[in-house]
């Protein structure tokens, strides 16, 4: 067997040493920590999580200058791992809205009635108002919020208080964009918990105001989020119901009037008053500028008798 020439030796060892790191270097060289941040950054690229989770740090290679070097990497593995989570069930989220119209024979005992009314069933007055209408009629309107338990027994004891000409009823699903907000609010939870490891990691001042600007947005966007979630478990645990109510019109109102006799009359007394008002005030300003006047055609006199005078003289 002829002997190998050292260079032709050579790069068989390469060769050789070559396939074994190929083969065998994630075990014998890197270590099992490598292989396990590999796993979790696919399974974050893979995840439909990977952009509110991971966010603009990862995508920036912020990590790149705040890992530190001293810490194993099979602790940054941890911070980046996302767990798919079970879906939960939801129960429909209403929005229940109500509206009536009201004939009654009085705006305040009316009033009074949905008072009392919306108390019993646990509810409380949000807003009311009253205001005239022509021929001495009165026209009410009230909004209630009922707990949406007692919202059915709250519009059937409304409805009794007069007689009811206009009624509406609706019901607003908002499930879905309730189940969006429980969702989004979660992952963002975990955004901001990942990006304070990442902070507890920073060592220069340039990637501490990077992640304290993430936070900031994320924090911002939680906060959005949890004000639309509250909102909406108010008006899903509160009904609203809008009564409109209008006096009925009294018989001597409605009875049309052939003559209208006493109608001119009190217009005519009306117009009597007013301008002797008039005059009235007329004459106070007269008493108030007479010694003016006075003094001004007194000045005229004198000046008149003056020129007289002088014109005679020469």
């Amino acid at each position: 067997m002829k002997k190998l020439r050292p260079f032709t030796f050579v790069v068989l060892v390469f060769v050789l040493g070559l396939i074994a790191v190929i083969v065998l270097g994630p075990k014998l060289f890197i270590g099992s920590g490598f292989g396990k941040i590999s796993g979790q950054l696919n399974n974050v690229e893979n995840s439909k999580y990977t952009s509110n989770i991971i966010g603009a740090p990862v995508r920036g290679k912020l990590f790149a200058g705040i890992i530190d070097k001293n810490v194993a990497v099979s602790d940054y593995a941890g911070n980046l791992s996302l767990e798919e989570e079970s879906p939960v069930s939801f129960d429909r989220k209403i929005i229940k809205t109500g509206a009536i119209s009201l004939e009654v024979i009085s705006i305040e005992k009316a009033m009074a009635a949905v008072k009392e009314a919306t108390n019993k069933a646990g509810g409380f007055i949000g807003s009311s108002s009253v205001e005239e209408q022509p021929q001495d009629a009165k026209y009410g309107s009230i909004v209630v919020r009922i707990p949406q338990t007692a919202f059915d027994g709250a519009l059937s004891t409304l409805k009794k208080i007069g007689r009811v000409t206009k009624e509406n009823v609706a019901g607003e699903d908002v499930t879905e964009e309730y189940v969006d907000i429980e969702s989004r609010l979660r992952n963002l939870k975990r955004e901001e918990a990942r990006f304070l490891d990442v902070l507890d990691m920073a060592k220069s001042v340039k990637d501490i105001l990077a992640v304290e600007e993430q936070l900031g947005r994320v924090r911002g966007e939680i906060e959005t989020s949890e004000g639309r979630q509250k909102y909406l478990d108010n008006r899903i645990a509160l009904a609203t119901i809008t009564i409109d109510m209008y006096e009925k019109a009294s018989v001597a109102s409605a009875t049309p009037k052939l003559w209208g006799i006493a109608d001119t009359l009190k217009k005519a007394l009306r117009a009597f008053l007013e301008t002797f008002r008039t005059i009235l005030f007329a004459l106070i300003w007269i008493a108030v500028f007479s010694p003016l006047i006075i003094l001004i055609y007194l000045l005229s006199i004198i000046s008149r008798r003056y020129r007289a005078k002088k014109a005679k003289k020469q």
